[in-house]
């Protein structure tokens, strides 16, 4: 599926909902959750060829940063949990990222992630863990 040029850039939290949940549900660490609560991340999201997205993240005092090759698994250690494997796709414009425990199927397991652009131009976060879905929105920086 095409990929979604308005995706690429940095972008700025200034809502969230359900996040701590989302990341209970995932089995998440403890602190982990509770930063999300209040968490508003910056987000940079980088094309960098073809078949491969970086997408940077910086909270309070951490920051993450990942390499995604498009429709291959990756293995991705956050800073507060333990590695996970993760398939990245396009699907219908959105960027959906598939996340399992290392050696599991990705698109197998309940916990995704999906990057879209909503008509006012915002970028919507939505995690999802099995039933339970959060939501961060962005502005472009």
């Amino acid at each position: 599926m095409a990929e979604n040029v308005a995706l690429f850039g940095k972008w700025e939290s200034y809502r969230s909902e359900n996040i701590k949940a989302v990341m209970e549900k995932a089995g998440a660490p403890w602190l982990a959750q509770k930063m999300s609560e209040k968490a508003n991340p910056t987000m940079t999201i980088e094309r960098m060829d073809d078949k491969r997205i970086r997408i940077a993240t910086k909270v309070m005092l951490s920051s993450m940063e990942q390499e995604l090759t498009l429709g291959s698994i990756c293995r991705f250690k956050p800073p507060q949990g333990s590695e996970q494997d993760c398939i990245a796709e396009w699907e219908d414009g959105r960027l959906v990222i598939y996340i399992a425990k290392p050696g599991s199927d990705p698109k197998s397991g309940d916990t995704k992630q999906i990057r879209e652009i909503l008509d006012n131009g915002e970028m919507l976060m939505t995690m999802q863990s099995g039933d339970v879905k959060g939501q961060r929105w962005f502005k472009k920086h």
